[in-house]
């Protein structure tokens, strides 16, 4: 994806909200993460979440990852939570995962 077609530039806007060029740009920085985002919007709506967490391999894995996050932050928040989760599914488990905030470039999430 290092070289967005029009198509994309506009489903990633779509999908986002995010302007034109913020789409392009995106696409050619994280691809990976463009990726998930067109797959999860294939098959989800409202708050898209990263579709790993409905791979039967993976998504027990991530759910204890984000149970223990939780446990850990506390009242924290969110993002902390999310940044804490995508930490252990890294370093422990070699899973890569997009939060909710980063599948939702484009949304203010709490």
């Amino acid at each position: 994806m290092s070289d967005p077609t029009p198509e994309q530039v506009d489903r990633i806007q779509q999908i986002t909200g995010l302007g034109k060029s913020e789409s392009r740009e995106m696409l050619g920085w994280q691809p990976e993460l463009c990726e998930r985002i067109l797959r999860a919007a294939e098959h989800q709506t409202g708050t898209l979440y990263d579709p790993l967490e409905d791979d039967p391999q993976h998504g027990p894995t991530i759910a204890a990852a984000l149970e223990r996050a939780t446990a850990e932050a506390g009242s924290e928040g969110n993002p902390r939570i999310w940044k804490r989760a995508r930490q252990i599914l890294r370093e422990e488990h070699g899973l890569v995962w997009y939060s909710p905030g980063e599948m939702n470039p484009g949304k203010t999430l709490a």
